[in-house]
């Protein structure tokens, strides 16, 4: 049911206007798992907030995050909705311009998922106790 504000009619047509709400027509899906995404294969001109931002934000918020540029990773800390909801790994499309056009170069950037273990949520917890993790193979 929508609360009807008013109706324009028009030849052919009856449009319906209702009062604006934020959650109209909204899902709303949980993100409280804390993960830790250890990516690797990243390009390093890439290694920065401003790129890995998009590549996990439709899986997980960026808390923190760490480059090791040696090892060429970066590891990302923060919520999602589960572990297995973050894939193993995203693409990356990174443009490098030149006198006679553009080059789109692909980059697969492999992701291993694991739940973050935060002593400080379960004081209680024995912290010998090992964890888990998600790792897929394609």
């Amino acid at each position: 049911m929508v609360l009807l504000y008013k109706s324009i009619e028009g030849l052919n047509f009856k449009f319906a206007l209702s009062m604006w709400s934020n959650d109209y027509k909204c899902q709303k899906i949980e993100w409280n798992t804390k993960v830790t995404i250890t990516m690797s294969r990243i390009p390093p001109q890439s290694c920065a907030k401003k790129w890995l931002k998009p590549l996990v934000a439709p899986f997980c918020d960026i808390r923190t995050f760490s480059i090791d540029e040696r090892k060429g990773t970066c590891t990302i800390t923060g919520f999602a909705q589960s572990v297995e909801s973050i894939p193993d790994h995203v693409n990356l499309g990174m443009s490098y311009p030149h006198e006679h056009g553009t080059n789109i170069k692909g980059f697969k950037i492999n992701m291993h998922t694991a739940p973050l273990y935060d002593p400080q949520d379960n004081e209680s917890a024995d912290p010998g106790k090992q964890i888990s993790s998600v790792h897929r193979n394609n």
